[in-house]
């Protein structure tokens, strides 16, 4: 099992619990205008390194007098903030064996996050090496004495909690920061087209796959992720297993796919992928080294802004938020206490249209029926009507809350399950959530894959 820590993660004052002084600060912030070039970097890693302390005098620097002074505040400020969202979640593990329920009870307590597993593996026994992980990590490593695993794709999208099923985690993980990429399988697939004469250059096809899996912490779901760009890949006779080549079955010309081509703009926790290799030989057994990364969309922020509050007379209006444009063009609620929604919706202004439809696909997740205090009807599902690469027309059903239904603690910014049935009161607010997204790359390095 292979294991990274950096890349997305800053270290120093802040994730070490040292806090700088403000002199340090505003000393360091003052160099970043130095006349020698080696004192402005000195203090731009040094600023770096302070991490969360030095965001406000950070801000405050925009508006230096000094012109380099303003440009690299700004520029560090970023930096910094991008490091803080992507920091994973870390657990302190403690000495002695404890059944997994309290292992998991203790790690919920630590992150934040709701952890839960299969009563039949609740009193298995785990005893790991005291230390401090990121919980992905510290997650596998429970599993692999306790039998239990993380379960990809399992219940409500917007739901923020984690799984563990009964099984196995998987043999080959490689983890950076909130984020731990798999190996699940490699693929090789032979073809001979007998149509074409025996002559042919393009008459066999021989194709190589390294199937992936990315799994990100709650709090950052995944929105998509594009093809990886491999840096590296060699079979156990150290031959270049890179490809397809210009001019080989399968070659795109070195273009990259969307980055939205698996996610296709649906909110989850883990999301698959593949990259394309070529054999080199029939007597290689083994991948030797497999090293690349993945560039995947992170929503990092998700921040409700309410549509109308009195959903029942809402007939005709509209709101603009950001750009996209809703039009309220009904809603009624059915003698069975179903409520319905027809709306429009346009992205864009002025007819622009962006070629991207999986805004469409998140509006599912987006927009949510409340009553006055924010407590959350059931989404039964939506129906479409015209539609266009900006433009919508969509009925959501809401329905209360089915009896059992319970509320889930979470973590900030991320939506909880709805209320028990008699929590919820007459319908009032429609909300839209404004998605912040970021595109992160996350590395990855497999060693000693078995080829088929």
């Amino acid at each position: 099992m292979a294991t990274a820590l950096g890349g997305s993660l800053a270290i120093g004052f802040f994730l070490l619990g040292q806090t700088p002084q403000p002199e340090a600060i505003k000393s360091a912030i003052e160099a970043l205008g130095d006349e020698n070039f080696e004192r402005r970097q000195g203090a731009e890693s040094r600023l770096k390194d302070m991490g969360a302390p030095a965001i406000p005098a950070l801000k405050a620097a925009r508006e230096h007098a000094d012109l380099e002074v303003r440009k690299r505040a700004s520029e560090l400020l970023s930096v910094i903030e991008h490091s803080i969202r992507l920091a994973p979640r870390m657990v302190d593990i403690k000495d002695g064996q404890v059944p997994l329920k309290d292992l998991i009870k203790d790690f919920a307590g630590q992150t934040g996050y709701g952890i839960e597993t299969w009563p039949n593996l609740q009193d298995k026994p785990v005893q790991l090496p005291r230390g401090r992980v990121p919980l992905l990590q510290a997650l596998d490593m429970a599993g692999k004495q306790a039998g239990c695993v993380v379960q990809q794709g399992f219940g409500h999208p917007a739901d923020d909690r984690i799984r563990l099923g009964q099984g196995q985690p998987p043999e080959h993980a490689w983890y950076d920061g909130p984020f731990r990429v798999t190996a699940t399988n490699v693929q090789n697939f032979r073809n001979i087209d007998l149509n074409q004469g025996a002559g042919a250059t393009n008459r066999r096809t021989d194709s190589l796959t390294l199937g992936l899996n990315i799994n990100a912490e709650p709090r950052l779901p995944l929105l998509g992720v594009a093809e990886p760009r491999l840096s590296m890949a060699i079979d156990n006779l150290d031959q270049s297993l890179m490809g397809p080549l210009p001019g080989e079955p399968g070659w795109n010309g070195g273009a990259v796919r969307h980055v939205s081509r698996y996610g296709n703009g649906y909110r989850s926790q883990s999301q698959g992928f593949t990259a394309a290799m070529r054999r080199a030989s029939e007597r290689s057994t083994h991948i030797k080294l497999v090293r690349g990364s993945v560039s995947c969309v992170l929503l990092v922020e998700q921040k409700p802004v309410p549509l109308t509050t009195e959903i029942l007379k809402a007939k005709g209006q509209t709101a603009t938020i950001g750009t996209t444009t809703f039009t309220i063009e009904d809603a009624q609620e059915t003698p069975a206490k179903l409520v319905t929604v027809k709306l429009a919706v346009r992205e864009g202004k002025d007819g622009a249209t962006s070629g991207d439809y999986t805004w469409l696909n998140s509006l599912y997740q987006r927009i949510e029926l409340q009553d006055a205090q924010g407590r959350k009807f059931m989404n039964q599902g939506s129906s479409w009507g015209n539609s266009g690469p900006n433009f919508a027309q969509l009925t959501f059903t809401f329905a209360v809350p089915p009896a059992g239904a319970n509320p889930r603690p979470r973590a900030p910014g991320i939506p909880g399950m709805p209320p028990p049935r008699g929590q919820v009161g007459p319908p009032a607010k429609l909300v839209y959530t404004v998605w912040e997204t970021t595109e992160h790359s996350v590395p990855f390095e497999f060693r000693d894959l078995p080829l088929p």
